[in-house]
């Protein structure tokens, strides 16, 4: 059983123009790692390079990434963060169980991470909704969408996740912890 969920705070990365808040010019990331029974699996849910903490944290391990997502990188919010060396990746199906507990989700763009915990079901949501409020809404912003045609998809993740009832949500983007209420 997975117990516990540590918050990896990686300051703040640069956005470059073609990001949908490039006005904001950075934004703070996280990370997770998860304790599990053979030691911890460290969660990001855009699998991403060119932060060098990322970089440092990634470069012995390897990435499991979900096979709908996989050499499309130009659907990724910075396409240059989604390149992950051969030898070091993963294809893994939606809803797999890549270690004790953990299950990725796909989320078009990005994917999302379930983790059974000793308190309840943890989602790691990532980028399928950048904020807290947009999950506790069930509504992604428009302008955090690359394109309106992908705002329905992005409402569609938000849904699927809310659904599954989880009793906590993480953010890659926001600080803030999600309550099941």
């Amino acid at each position: 059983m997975t117990t516990r969920i540590h918050r990896l705070d990686l300051g703040h990365v640069m956005l470059p123009d073609s990001h949908p808040r490039s006005s904001d010019k950075t934004c703070p990331i996280f990370s997770y790692a998860v304790d599990v029974p053979d030691g911890i699996v460290v969660v990001d849910t855009g699998p991403r390079t060119g932060h060098p903490l990322i970089d440092e944290l990634y470069s012995p391990v390897v990435v499991s990434v979900i096979d709908a997502l996989h050499n499309k990188a130009e659907f990724y919010t910075v396409p240059e963060w989604a390149h992950i060396e051969t030898q070091r990746l993963r294809i893994s199906a939606d809803r797999e169980e890549v270690a004790a507990g953990i299950r990725l989700l796909h989320t078009p763009g990005h994917q999302s991470v379930a983790v059974n915990t000793s308190e309840g079901l943890a989602l790691i949501v990532g980028q399928a909704c950048y904020t807290c409020a947009e999950f506790s809404a069930g509504e992604p912003a428009e302008t955090d969408m690359h394109d309106p045609d992908w705002w329905t998809v992005g409402r569609d993740s938000a849904t699927r996740l809310r659904d599954l009832g989880a009793d906590i949500a993480l953010f890659s983007h926001d600080p803030t912890v999600h309550q099941r209420t």
